[in-house]
C-alpha cells in the first residue's frame, strides 16, 4: 500500500498480487467525517476511536451527485489501529445481494 498526498487529500494505491487500484481520500463538507471516492463512487465515513484503534464507520455512499438508495448501498467494515510503530487496517466490503465482494488486511509503515 502507499499513500500519496496531495493539495485535496490523499491517493491510496492498494496492491494485490499483479493487480492494484487507487482511490482518493479527502476531508468531508461536515466536520468529523472524510471522503473515499473509487471512479464515480464516494463513500463518505466517520473516524470513531476506541482504546485500541479506531473504526472507519460508513454513512453514506453516492453515485456521482446521486445518493444510493439504503438497499442498493454496500456494507463495509473497516479497523485500523498503531501497534509497534505500524498502521494496521482490515477491510470487508459486501453487496446487498451478492454477498462479499472482496476482504483484505494489511500494515503500512
Amino acid at each position: 500500500m502507499a499513500v500519496a498526498p496531495d493539495a485535496e487529500g490523499e491517493t491510496w494505491t492498494r496492491a494485490f498480487g499483479s493487480g492494484a487500484f487507487s482511490s482518493h481520500l479527502r476531508p468531508s463538507r461536515e466536520m468529523g467525517r472524510f471522503e473515499e471516492r473509487f471512479g464515480p463512487l464516494c463513500f463518505t465515513f466517520e473516524a470513531e476511536t476506541d482504546a485500541r484503534g479506531f473504526r472507519w464507520r460508513f454513512v453514506d455512499c453516492r453515485f456521482g451527485p446521486l445518493p444510493l438508495p439504503r438497499l442498493l448501498r454496500p456494507r463495509i467494515r473497516a479497523r485500523a489501529l498503531e501497534a509497534d510503530g505500524m498502521y494496521r487496517f482490515s477491510v470487508a466490503v459486501a453487496a446487498p445481494l451478492a454477498g462479499l465482494l472482496f476482504a483484505y488486511a494489511g500494515r503500512l509503515r
